[in-house]
C-alpha cells in the first residue's frame, strides 16, 4: 500500500528526527580505544599527567580484568571477574558492570560463569564492552563466547552462546576483545571451527542484527591461525565501500566488507 505523499514525508521527517535524537542522545567513548579508534579524545581541558592515588584520581573501584571501560551518557561498563562465593575452583565468574561515572557508585551488574572454556584463572576478563550509538545498548562477549545485549539499565535485550551455536573455540589465554558497532549490526570475533564449509578452524567475523539478534552475515579471512585473536575492526572506506581491518591469528590483517 502507497502512503499519500504528505504523509511520507511527515514519517520519513519523524523518523529521521528521532534518530538524530537517539544518535545525539548517546554520548561518551563508546567503545574500545574511543570515537576515532585510535585511543584519542576529543575533549578538551583534560589532566596532563594522572597517577593513582593523585589529585586527579576521583574515585577508585577494585576489579579484577584487563578489560577497557567504555562510557555513555554519565554511565561507565567495564568488563572483569571476581569470586563470588567460598570456593575458589567453582565461584569465579565474569562480570559486566554499570558504575556512575562521576561517582564509582555501582548502577547495575550481570555476573556470568564459566562453563566448557580452557580459560586459566587471572586470564578472566580480558575485553570490553561496546555501546550503540543508537539505542544506549551495551554489547559484550564473554570469554567462554556468550554474546550479550543489555539496555543502558541493564535490561536483556539478547543472548547468543557462540560455542553451543557456531562452535566457537576458547583459549587459555583468555582473549576476548570487543564487538564493534557498525549502522545496524554489532560484528563479533572469533575462533570457531564447525561444520562443512565452517569445518576447518579459522578466524570468523559474525554479524547479528543490534536488535533482534539474529545473524545477518559472516566472514572467514585469512588462513589456519597458528594463535587466538580477538582484535576488534576498525572501519574505514575501502574503492566506495564501507570495509573494516584486523588482525587474524594466522598473522595477517585482512579487509572485509563491512556490510556483507
Amino acid at each position: 500500500m502507497k502512503m499519500p505523499m504528505k504523509f511520507r514525508t511527515l514519517a520519513l521527517g519523524t523518523i529521521l528526527a528521532l534518530s538524530s535524537s537517539a544518535i545525539a542522545d548517546v554520548t561518551g567513548w563508546l567503545n574500545w580505544r574511543g570515537p576515532n579508534q585510535n585511543g584519542t579524545s576529543n575533549e578538551s581541558n583534560l589532566p596532563d599527567t594522572w597517577a593513582p592515588g593523585s589529585g586527579s584520581q576521583l574515585w577508585k573501584y577494585d576489579l579484577n580484568g584487563a578489560g577497557a571501560p567504555v562510557i555513555a551518557n554519565g554511565r561507565l561498563f567495564i568488563f572483569g571477574y571476581g569470586q563470588f562465593g567460598d570456593d575458589p575452583a567453582e565461584d569465579v565468574q565474569e562480570t559486566l558492570l554499570c558504575l556512575n561515572a562521576d561517582t564509582g557508585k555501582k548502577i547495575w551488574e550481570k555476573r556470568f560463569p564459566d562453563y566448557i572454556s580452557d580459560v586459566v584463572y587471572n586470564r578472566y576478563g580480558v575485553g570490553s564492552p561496546v555501546i550503540d550509538p543508537e539505542t544506549g545498548n551495551v554489547y559484550l562477549q564473554t570469554s567462554n563466547g556468550r554474546c550479550v545485549a543489555f539496555t543502558p539499565d541493564g535490561k536483556p535485550v539478547w543472548e547468543i552462546s557462540l560455542i553451543e551455536k557456531l562452535a566457537r573455540l576458547t583459549f587459555p589465554n583468555g582473549r576476548t576483545g570487543s564487538p564493534a558497532i557498525f549502522e545496524n549490526l554489532v560484528i563479533f570475533h572469533c575462533v570457531t571451527a564447525n561444520w562443512g564449509t565452517t569445518g576447518p578452524a579459522r578466524d570468523r567475523f559474525y554479524a547479528f542484527d543490534k536488535l533482534s539478534g539474529e545473524l545477518v552475515w559472516y566472514s572467514t579471512p585469512g588462513i589456519r591461525p597458528v594463535d587466538s585473536s580477538f582484535s576488534m575492526p576498525v572501519f574505514g572506506q575501502l574503492g566506495g565501500q564501507a570495509v573494516f581491518y584486523v588482525g587474524t591469528g594466522c598473522g595477517n590483517v585482512v579487509c572485509v566488507n563491512a556490510r556483507t
